[in-house]
């Protein structure tokens, strides 16, 4: 049975300029690091902060291969 408390993530957001960091969130990150990537997008679409160019333009990955994985080499062998 899963936790029903921790399902959803509940972001209480004041929309002030000056204090946007002070703003809580319920997920596991601002519970451990007191910030979250939802409390900084709400700032970034609400204006309060902006992103730099430098962090929008680096690609987020690729996708993976399709087929079986190639087979990796023993860990243990010394050559």
């Amino acid at each position: 049975m899963k936790n029903e408390q921790l399902s959803f993530w509940e972001c209480e957001f004041l929309n002030e300029s000056e204090n946007w960091t002070k703003n809580t969130c319920s997920c596991p990150a601002y519970l451990k690091y007191y910030i979250c990537k939802h409390i900084i997008g709400l700032a970034a679409r609400y204006k309060l902060c902006s992103i730099p160019l430098e962090a929008k333009n680096i690609p987020l990955g690729q996708k993976r291969k399709r087929g079986r994985v190639a087979k990796l080499k023993k860990a243990l062998i010394v050559q």
